[in-house]
């Protein structure tokens, strides 16, 4: 008799434990969801949100976004703040990074590539051949990024110096702190022209596109990508850029005017 009531006190002890681990709704029960901080360079602001949607959808995975420049964010990187993924608008940062051995190289890809145009505000008419007279048509400042952290701002240098343009615009040169800033300064209406990356000009309705600058003018435009030594979850990461870099991205990275690294 005693047997049977240990038996039954047993078997009411994992009734309850099933019972407790069961779902009485039954609905599936879904993985605790995954987060990723992701460092990103700012002309990759409306392309990466969505993206990050989808990989919230799809790998479960939510990523947080620290948007700004390239040279900001490698060097908040190198002053110990910590993040999974690395997106830089140039291989100069991600060679900085590299450098300080603070990225895994074998994670290390291209998604994407952009290109650099010149633009002015919608409502100005007197525009007509603005790229290859830019130093005779420019009557207040030339709005970029600042050339020393930002991408965008230094393939601008690298392009005017290339057409010859440099000595005569240096001295009315604008630095912003980021491409989407100087974009910002154009739509504004505070200078006549600016230089920004065809994909940011594309998203604006207060600008125009006046000329597109050859990609022989200035270094290749392309963004590099890659996982953080210092991740603690080094393999959703890269499953992450594995999205990134997928087909079903590809078709984002088209809508948003870039070039997808095939």
């Amino acid at each position: 008799m005693r047997n049977l009531k240990k038996n039954l006190s047993g078997l009411m002890v994992i009734f309850v434990l099933l019972s407790a681990c069961s779902n009485p709704s039954g609905e599936k029960i879904s993985a605790p969801q995954e987060e990723l901080t992701v460092f990103v360079a700012a002309s990759l602001t409306d392309v990466i949100t969505v993206l990050a949607d989808s990989i919230e959808k799809d790998l479960n995975t939510k990523l947080k976004l620290n948007l700004a420049s390239s040279g900001t964010l490698a060097r908040q990187l190198n002053e110990g703040m910590r993040c999974d993924i690395y997106f830089s608008a140039s291989r100069h940062w991600m060679d900085y990074v590299a450098q300080h051995r603070l990225i895994d190289s074998t994670t290390l890809c291209s998604p994407a590539k952009n290109k650099l145009v010149l633009i002015a505000p919608r409502g100005r008419k007197d525009i007509g051949g603005a790229l290859a007279a830019l130093p005779q048509v420019l009557r207040s400042r030339l709005s970029i990024g600042d050339p020393a952290h930002v991408p965008a701002g230094k393939y601008a240098e690298e392009a005017i110096k290339s057409m010859g343009m440099y000595d005569q615009l240096k001295d009315r040169l604008l630095p912003a702190k980021d491409v989407r800033s100087a974009l910002m300064i154009v739509e504004l209406g505070e200078v006549d022209f600016g230089i920004v990356y065809k994909t940011d000009a594309l998203k604006s309705e207060k600008v125009k596109v006046t000329g597109v600058f050859p990609d022989s003018s200035h270094s290749p435009i392309d963004y590099h990508t890659a996982v953080l030594k210092s991740s603690m979850k080094k393999d959703l990461a890269t499953k992450v850029i594995k999205y990134l870099t997928g087909q079903k991205s590809k078709k984002t990275w088209k809508q948003f005017g870039f070039t997808p690294v095939l």
